[in-house]
């Protein structure tokens, strides 16, 4: 019972200690025999093991999860009459069993005496300062450098795309009604909940995909339905020229855009139509297709690439 209870209090210090850094200390005190007194790789790694694999986090975990250790260092502690005392000092890693990216990791330390494992922060009087200096947690800033430049990276990256999906976004509804206009083929019920325009090319599985589940919203009359084609390729552009030149209705079209539906016949009607949807899909500054935008009132949301049923579904709740 007790040693349950220690291993509720462990999951949840080890937690709260490594995300937030508090100064909080605990010790893991295995059973039976000690492990070997040594401040070496091959001697802590078991520890660093048992800590996560056994007592935080599920077990099992070990088959996807690894521990990499990447330092170890002997830290002196205040001496004693018998001798200076050192704890052992081990900075390491989790990662997956099967990684492939080549990207920084987030660092931790733990350290260890025998067969105790510490988790949370030292502190070190320093003479010059006056005061009492935190030196884990200068060190895990020291060793994950490379990783808070990474994740600041990654975060400009994520601000930006947002900030570049709300431009688009109020491009999208300032020029909703034109796209709607310049639509290529439209399928409509009387009482829509929702309008929605979508760019998509003949040979794309995701547009395929995507139409699919808006002609059935149609059916199912919650929406009205508005395609622009944008071939991407030579042979899709040969596709969307020929059918804007022979097939003149909405269902001819589609049905044609099913159909991959080519001829000789390159009027310059088609050619200055596939023209016009590229340069409507610039303002937008899309990066593929299919490219959906949904209006609904006065709000409008936007799609990029196929997603499930339930969650186009979502939208337009």
């Amino acid at each position: 019972m007790l040693k349950e209870r220690l291993k509720e209090i462990i999951t949840g210090f080890l937690a709260l200690v490594m995300i937030v850094g508090l100064s909080v200390y605990f010790v893991l005190v295995k059973d039976g025999s000690s492990y070997p007194e040594s401040c070496t790789e091959s001697q802590v790694k078991p520890k660093v093991e048992d800590i996560f694999f056994k007592s935080v986090v599920l077990p099992g975990s070990e088959k996807n999860l690894k521990v990499v250790i990447d330092a170890v260092n002997e830290v002196p502690l205040s001496g004693e009459k018998d001798g200076k005392i050192s704890i052992c000092e081990v900075v390491f890693h989790i990662e997956p069993v099967d990684k492939k990216v080549n990207e920084p990791m987030q660092k931790f330390i733990l350290y260890t005496i025998n067969n105790m494992v510490f988790t949370g922060n030292l502190w070190k009087y320093d003479q010059e300062k006056k005061l009492y200096v935190n030196v884990t947690l200068e060190k895990l800033r020291d060793v994950n450098k490379e990783y808070a430049q990474y994740m600041q990276e990654k975060l400009r990256k994520i601000d930006t795309f947002t900030q570049q999906r709300e431009e688009a976004r109020k491009i999208a509804e300032k020029e909703f009604n034109n796209f709607v206009k310049q639509s290529d083929a439209k399928v409509e019920t009387k009482n829509p909940k929702a309008l929605v325009v979508s760019f998509v090319d003949p040979h794309c599985p995701h547009c395929k995909h995507m139409k699919e589940i808006i002609l059935k919203k149609v059916k199912e009359e919650k929406i009205n339905a508005y395609f622009i084609f944008l071939p991407i390729s030579t042979d899709s552009e040969k596709i969307v020229t020929s059918i804007i030149c022979d097939k003149k209705t909405s269902d001819e079209r589609l049905k044609a855009f099913n159909e991959l539906y080519k001829s000789e016949k390159i009027c310059e009607d088609g050619k200055k139509k596939v023209k016009n949807n590229h340069m409507l899909f610039d303002k937008l500054k899309g990066n593929g297709v299919p490219y959906i935008i949904i209006k609904k009132g006065n709000d409008v949301k936007i799609v990029e690439g196929g997603v499930p049923e339930n969650t186009f579904d979502s939208y337009l709740e």
